[in-house]
């Protein structure tokens, strides 16, 4: 409706890339930084050299990353439990139809993302890694190394 009722035009705005370059672009594409392509050397999957390999960085030799797995997906699942059988008993009120049994699969699905988001931010801000952490010199050292 605006193009019937303004007279102005909406054509893009067309400026110089560069200061004595002939070269024009649209605004919008002045925003974009330019092109830096790295180089990808091809690597063999062929051929393994230990040495190069990375060092595991599982801080329990035994329990690896499982604690963590475990509390989340057991903690997805049994807060999608509970959600369940809760969102079951309002359902059940009367008899349970076909519209209400797909309400309530669809709010399990809902449910147990939701759930499993939940559990993975409170194993997170509970402090909880499996992996080591940097000493911050040493990070910093690494930091100011790849600068040089």
């Amino acid at each position: 409706m605006d193009a019937l009722s303004n007279p102005r035009s909406t054509d893009p705005v067309v400026t110089r890339l560069r200061p004595g370059d002939g070269a024009l672009t649209l605004d919008a594409s002045s925003c974009v930084p330019p092109e830096a392509p790295l180089a990808m050397p091809t690597q063999s999957l062929t051929r393994f050299n230990r040495a190069e390999r990375h060092k595991n960085l599982n801080r329990h030799r035994v329990f690896g990353c499982w604690l963590a797995r475990l509390f989340v997906f057991g903690g997805g699942l049994v807060l999608t439990g509970y959600g369940a059988y809760e969102m079951y008993k309002v359902v059940e009120v009367g008899s349970v139809t076909l519209l209400k049994w797909a309400l309530l699969f669809l709010f399990v699905a809902n449910f147990s993302w939701i759930a499993l988001a939940f559990t993975s931010a409170l194993l997170v801000l509970s402090g909880f890694s499996c992996f080591r952490r940097s000493h911050p010199r040493r990070l910093m050292r690494c930091m100011n190394a790849r600068r040089l």
